[in-house]
């Protein structure tokens, strides 16, 4: 491994990822273990380096290839799965079967370059897998079968949560010996976070999408309407039924006051049926299959119900039943590694009872790393704050001067909403600087979401984060029941909800009044921050020029986790509104949705050639009424525009004259002159 890293990429700290491969290599049982090494630090290269390595060991017969039985990579993009796959194939002898291979799953594209011969799926979450009757001309089933047989077998992470959902993970976790018997594949081996828990959710809609599967078999699987009438009676008395008393349940009646929703807490079912409701799901798996995704991600929840299991419930987004299981519970007879650069921040891994920890790379140090904080509150930077049209400009314009004052190679991320924006408001100056989004049909800047797993901005040395990376609240409330409802997420959220109902007071704050739900959304911000923020060259462990890094009224506990992040940065914090904001803040006013007097005004003076106007002309074209115009004549504000403008007034008659001295003398002129 060592002679292998060294030939990968020279000058690696060897000596960390000595210690580490050890320390995985002296497990005799099934763990999970994190690698908590920063992004930039060589996880990606270990994980080539030991593929290659075990390529060697089994394509030379060795006997230490058999004791692992198999290796499991699963990662997020099928490119870089197939990048790795050629690379390790290519290594070994042209006489050798290929040790790796890559399985692709169906997509859209996929569907259409003809991977599916099913005319019937039209839905790539549908495929029926080995019971479709095209299996035999499959090209994807085809390759599942010579993967079963494969050494190192590569999946993407949307696969690998799929088969667990269905229960059907063995296609990836068992290997087939040439004699038929098969072998547990000891390493699956994570590049990037997976997801540690599994989420069941059951909400009306997936009701009523099951019943209308439910309708469909009548013509496309000849099933009785007789035999459909039952089970969607079962269906509504063993799940709508139930799930309609719980939502009523969550309605409080206060005396004197309208009935108030209460926004989350805990379910039980007083009337259980669990034979009954056991018979109906076996019957709709078997007509509708365990493929599908209603009954996988939301019959689970009632299933439990009936079972006498206590759930969680919300009203953030509407009424949801939510559930969660341990998502790495099915890897308990492997060797599981996990790479992942933010696990220490990330709130997912606190708690999790399974995990072990690796010691993390030694600290590079971060002196050549410029913060620069606008701490403003109007440099708010939320979702709804970047709707507002004062701020996008204000943000346009702050963009251009801070190229202009860091002129290097810029990674400026931002809303997906908003990447379009950008990407046509920047001067072309500006855009000159800054990194856009691959393979776009249109420009576009980068946004979040999109640039997960990318290594496309990694000349960068400027940073800008106009955003939060949020997720909706009702995600969070399931993600922190999932990861901590044995950690006391439970406890509090039941004695916030018994303190609302004795003080009789309605959720002011919403779920910001239970502080462990605050902590995991700080996390999982945090987490995410520091990812955007190693896409640029910070990914480079040799890189020494200065980073400039630009955040936005940052939530101070989110920039509490941060910055330890980055030992020895340097911190310029911004306290006033720049000037740039103002400005279009004040050009973009309105009142009642149309432009104030003021924006009129500083619109017209922007573009006036400084000939002569009469007030009367004036305010008819701006369309500014009497009133209006004597509040703006005494704004401080209007008069100090003014002035930095070098307008004079002077009375010309009964009227007063607008005009510059370097236009012209002034006589009496009528705008239609």
């Amino acid at each position: 491994m060592v002679k292998q890293l060294q030939q990968l990429q020279p000058g690696l700290d060897v000596s960390y990822w000595k210690h580490c491969t050890r320390e995985i290599m002296s497990v005799d049982g099934p763990t999970i273990q994190i690698i908590p090494a920063r992004a930039g630090y060589g996880k990606s290269t270990w994980i080539l380096a030991f593929l290659l390595v075990m390529a060697k060991l089994y394509t030379s017969n060795d006997p230490l290839a058999h004791t692992f039985g198999g290796v499991l990579l699963v990662l997020q993009k099928v490119a870089d799965l197939n990048a790795i796959t050629e690379r390790v194939n290519q290594a070994c002898p042209s006489d050798a079967d290929m040790p790796m291979l890559s399985l692709q799953s169906l997509t859209l594209s996929g569907k259409a370059r003809g991977l599916c011969c099913n005319p019937q799926i039209q839905d790539v979450l549908d495929c029926p897998g080995k019971s479709c009757s095209y299996a035999d001309q499959c090209p994807l089933l085809l390759q599942q079968e010579e993967g079963d047989f494969t050494y190192l077998l590569g999946a993407t992470q949307a696969r690998f949560c799929r088969l667990r959902q269905s229960g059907a993970l063995d296609q990836l976790l068992l290997r087939t010996l040439p004699d038929g018997s098969q072998v547990h594949r000891r390493l699956v081996i994570f590049d990037e976070k997976p997801e540690l828990f599994q989420l069941f959710s059951l909400d009306q809609t997936d009701i009523n999408s099951l019943s209308t599967r439910l309708e469909s078999l009548t013509s496309g699987r000849q099933i009785s309407d007789r035999h459909v009438s039952s089970l969607q009676k079962k269906l509504r008395f063993l799940v709508e039924r139930p799930f309609q008393q719980l939502r009523q349940s969550s309605v409080l009646q206060f005396p004197n006051q309208p009935p108030v929703d209460q926004l989350a807490g805990f379910a039980t079912l007083q009337e259980r049926d669990p034979v009954g409701f056991a018979q109906m799901q076996h019957q709709m798996l078997r007509y509708l299959g365990s493929g599908n995704r209603e009954l996988q991600g939301s019959l689970p929840v009632m299933a439990g119900l009936h079972a006498g299991e206590t759930c969680l419930f919300s009203k953030i987004c509407g009424f949801q039943l939510s559930t969660s299981t341990d998502g790495m519970a099915c890897l308990d007879q492997h060797q599981v590694l996990i790479f992942d650069a933010t696990a220490e921040v990330d709130g997912d891994y606190r708690h999790h009872p399974s995990l072990r920890f690796l010691d993390p790379a030694p600290p590079r140090t971060m002196d050549h790393v410029v913060f620069h904080i606008y701490d403003h509150p109007k440099l708010n930077v939320s979702k709804s704050a970047m709707q507002k049209n004062w701020l996008l400009q204000g943000l346009s314009d702050l963009i251009e001067e801070l190229i202009r004052q860091f002129p290097g190679e810029t990674f400026l991320v931002t809303y997906k909403e908003q990447s379009l924006f950008f990407a046509q408001h920047l001067s072309s100056g500006a855009m000159k600087h800054i990194l856009l989004m691959p393979d776009q049909t249109s420009p576009t800047v980068p946004y979040f979401g999109g640039t997960n797993g990318s290594n496309a901005f990694r000349t960068c040395t400027n940073v800008i984060l106009l955003g939060y990376p949020r997720l909706n609240p009702d995600i969070y409330l399931d993600h922190c029941y999932a990861a901590w409802q044995g950690h006391g997420f439970q406890e509090q959220l039941e004695s916030v909800c018994s303190m609302m109902i004795r003080s009789q007071k309605t959720w002011k704050n919403a779920l910001r009044d239970v502080p462990m739900l605050v902590e995991y959304e700080s996390r999982h911000l945090a987490a995410r921050l520091e990812q955007e923020i190693f896409r640029c060259a910070l990914r480079d462990p040799d890189c020494t020029e200065e980073i400039h890094i630009f955040l936005f009224a940052p939530p101070a506990e989110v920039w509490r986790l941060l910055r330890p992040r980055f030992p020895g940065c340097r911190v310029e914090t911004y306290t006033d509104l720049p000037a740039c904001i103002t400005a279009a803040r004040e050009n973009t006013q309105t009142y009642g949705g149309k432009p104030t007097a003021y924006a009129k005004m500083k619109e017209f003076l922007d573009s006036w050639d400084g000939m002569p106007v009469r007030s009367s002309e004036l305010r008819k074209l701006l369309d500014i009424t009497p009133s209006a115009w004597k509040d703006l004549l005494k704004l401080p504000k209007f008069k100090q525009m003014l002035d930095a403008g070098g307008v004079i007034r002077t009375k010309l008659g009964k009227e007063t004259v607008w005009f510059r001295p370097d236009a012209g003398l002034p006589v009496r002129r009528s705008l239609s002159a």
